[in-house]
């Protein structure tokens, strides 16, 4: 069922004298979109860092699949889970399609070149979301909110069954964050546990089932969207007043 289990987990970076992540106890259900919410500096990207093997906690244990983390090599966690990082810069020229196929390495032998399969993967994906018009296109020819979705594109063709996203929709216009969240919410449909970060509540109800609210590294509450997302909650997370309202059958936060 791909869940994945945080039990007591510590962190801190070089030089600082106390864990910017303590103690932390979460569990992420499987086939499941779990979204972590919390102010800058609450630990959102760290946590999906450790998450993704980016980061060696300093102590305690995740379990996937009820299996250690420490017990895959990183060919094996490569092959169960992906990353998809807020920002990166890409300055090696190639096309739409290429880019997408690096997604493909983990299950290409090194000095071998992508099979037919790994070809035939990227286009799907291309034809499931109607950008095979970029196909050939250079990726710094496109915009922004269609390269976003060609990173995420890249995430899914690695075919992992737990997604690891960070803050998916920061910096794109309302319609290209639509764009984004109805395609995290397709891939959820084929079986796939996704866990992404946001500093934005209102996007979280909009697909997430499951909440994570964090609050200086620690699991300020964790469980069901609808039981976790409450005025009372979110009055606490960010510490100001808000209102909560349901607007066609979804929650809504009033700042």
């Amino acid at each position: 069922m791909s869940e994945i289990t945080l039990r007591k987990i510590s962190f801190n970076y070089p030089n600082q004298t106390r864990f910017f992540i303590s103690d932390l106890i979460v569990s992420i259900p499987g086939r499941k979109i779990t979204a972590l919410i919390g102010p800058n500096g609450s630990g959102k990207t760290t946590i999906l860092k450790i998450l993704a093997g980016m980061l060696e906690p300093s102590n305690g244990s995740i379990l996937l699949e009820n299996k250690n983390y420490r017990d895959y090599s990183r060919t094996q966690l490569a092959k169960k889970l992906s990353f998809l990082p807020q920002k990166e810069n890409q300055n090696q020229e190639m096309t739409v399609s290429e880019f997408i196929l690096t997604g493909r390495a983990p299950y290409i032998p090194i000095w071998q070149s992508p099979s037919l399969q790994d070809k035939e993967i990227v286009d799907s994906l291309m034809d499931r979301f109607h950008l095979q018009h970029l196909k050939d296109s250079s990726i710094h020819q496109v915009s922004g909110g269609e390269f976003q979705k060609i990173r995420l594109m890249r995430v899914f063709a690695q075919q992992t069954k737990v997604l690891l996203l960070d803050e998916p929709t920061s910096h794109l216009d309302l319609k290209n964050r639509r764009s984004i969240l109805e395609m995290i919410r397709d891939e959820a449909g084929h079986g796939v546990t996704i866990v992404f970060s946001t500093h934005d509540p209102d996007e979280a109800a909009d697909i997430a089932d499951h909440l994570v609210l964090l609050q200086a590294g620690k699991a300020m509450q964790t469980g069901s969207t609808r039981n976790v997302f409450t005025k009372d909650n979110f009055e606490k997370l960010f510490n100001m007043p808000v209102d909560v309202i349901n607007v066609n059958g979804k929650r809504v936060l009033l700042k």
